[in-house]
């Protein structure tokens, strides 16, 4: 629920992006369909960055350099690409995923991760 509370604060100063991988990621944590529809309803709200050739690239890229590593998964590291791409900042509570990855813009925060029903 702080998530969502920080992100509505936020999107009324700027625009909210996510990825398809984040949303799937999102709608994973529901556990139940009520929950569900309500991330889903949510989301509907964001415009979603598809994966195009240059993300599938730099994707490539840094599952070669960082697999081994330091362990990157593969959403990390589609996640990571698209926002490469774009030049897009990365709103996450996980920096030590990603904080190897030069050129990657990271925001942190410490909200706890979602409580699980929603309103």
């Amino acid at each position: 629920m702080e998530v969502f509370k920080f992100v509505n604060e936020i999107i009324l100063f700027e625009n909210i992006i996510t990825t398809s991988i984040s949303e799937e990621e999102l709608i994973i944590s529901a556990n139940n369909k009520e929950t569900q529809i309500k991330i889903e309803r949510y989301l509907s709200n964001l415009e979603m960055i598809p994966v195009n050739r240059d993300a599938n690239k730099i994707f490539s890229t840094l599952i070669k350099k960082y697999h081994l590593s330091h362990n990157i998964k593969i959403a990390d590291a589609f996640i990571a690409a698209i926002c490469l791409t774009f030049d897009f900042s990365l709103f996450t509570l996980n920096t030590k995923d990603f904080k190897f990855i030069p050129n990657l813009k990271l925001v942190s925060h410490s909200i706890k991760p979602l409580k699980l029903p929603l309103k």
